[in-house]
């Protein structure tokens, strides 16, 4: 915690005055319900600890001098930039990751985000201003998991420039507390029937945090019990199919008869990433003991095709393509093949897959890309 400035009563006054003018334009202003209701779980110091603004989640720190020296307008991008912190609750999500390049990517998703809705950074000392090659808003739209894993590939540590303002917090119970403001101020949005107004993905990104996290081996579990629940048979057959015979989607014994495992080998994916689908090939053969499963690799074309039965010895996947990423190729192997399933490991940064033409169970295994979503089947997202 920073120490408090010694103010005048005078500074005090001017100040307080000064600052109420911000807080009405947020109150005001878009999201009001939701950054009002932070804004208020909130104590506000003044302190010279800081060269501008900062937060950890508990009080929100101003330097005076600094906060005077701003025009009006850009002290309500200087306080909506704070809030969001808090909103998009970034110290929480943090986790190992290095705080000052943590902070990089944040301060890149709140400025893109609020540049889009128009505040002025004017006299702020924004990364948009000092980003090094000038597009930093190729990261638009991007979660801010996916911009810390881009830009730690080319920097070890922020410009000697750059400010960070999220003051690192490691206290559970403060975290936790942060936590909880937020969802004070999702059911306050909520109450006040403006959810629907937060901007861009900031209301999916809150949710998906605040959900449970349930592990992959949970979720593919559900899916495969799901899956042998499932009996397309002529007893029950599928209404947009009416007039094809939909083959069983298992054997007499139960077991999934043909499983397609369909891993993205574009240039995209990095050899962590390798590594965890090949672990997670094995644990589907060995858990479910698929009666064939066939192994298929892709970048713009089905680089490779091996195929296992549920006593063939799998000890890794020698890795074939590093060309590009399209899922056209992966929709003609699936139609043609016709397994009784599929689960289709990607990073996902292609088009999407036009739908198929067959009827077939499709798990989606988004790997490193918060952001990705899919046109059908179940998705579920998973880090290396």
């Amino acid at each position: 915690m920073k120490e408090p400035v010694s103010l005048t009563e005078e500074e005090e006054y001017e100040l307080t005055r000064q600052m109420d003018i911000v807080h009405t334009a947020v109150f005001m202003g878009q999201n009001a319900a939701f950054l009002g209701s932070l804004m208020c779980s909130l104590t506000l110091m003044w302190t010279r600890g800081i060269p501008t603004a900062a937060t950890d989640g508990k009080f929100q720190y101003w330097n005076p001098e600094y906060f005077l020296s701003l025009p009006p307008k850009s002290r309500v991008t200087e306080k909506l930039h704070e809030l969001w912190h808090d909103g998009f609750m970034h110290h929480a999500r943090r986790g190992d990751r290095n705080p000052h390049m943590w902070n990089v990517a944040c301060d890149i998703k709140i400025d893109l985000m609020l540049e889009e809705l128009g505040f002025t950074f004017d006299k702020i000392p924004t990364v948009l201003k000092w980003w090094k090659d000038g597009d930093v808003r190729r990261y638009i739209g991007w979660m801010e998991e996916d911009i810390y894993n881009d830009i730690i590939k080319d920097m070890s540590s922020p410009p000697t420039n750059y400010v960070p303002d999220l003051q690192p917090i490691t206290d559970p119970k403060l975290i936790q507390e942060v936590i909880n403001n937020v969802i004070r101020a999702v059911q306050q949005s909520k109450m006040s029937g403006h959810a629907g107004n937060l901007p861009g993905c900031a209301e999916e990104i809150i949710s998906n945090f605040l959900r449970p996290i349930i592990p992959w081996e949970r979720h593919l579990k559900r899916w495969m019990e799901d899956l042998q629940d499932s009996r397309y048979t002529l007893k029950r057959p599928n209404r947009r199919y009416e007039n094809e015979i939909m083959a069983s989607l298992e054997d007499d014994f139960g077991a999934l008869s043909h499983l397609g495992f369909i891993f993205d080998v574009s240039g995209s994916v990095n050899d962590d990433q390798e590594r965890r689908f090949a672990s997670e090939f094995a644990h589907v053969k060995r858990r479910f003991r698929p009666k064939k499963i066939s192994l298929v690799q892709f970048d713009t074309i089905i680089q490779d095709v091996k195929e296992y039965g549920p006593d063939d010895e799998f000890d890794k996947v020698d890795i074939k393509g590093r060309g590009g990423t399209s899922l056209v190729p992966v929709k003609g192997w699936i139609e043609q093949n016709k397994p009784k399933a599929a689960i289709i490991f990607s990073d996902l940064h292609c088009a999407p897959m036009e739908p198929l033409l067959v009827n077939i169970p499709v798990l989606w295994v988004a790997i490193d890309n918060h952001s990705a979503t899919v046109p059908f089947g179940k998705l579920i997202h998973i880090g290396t």
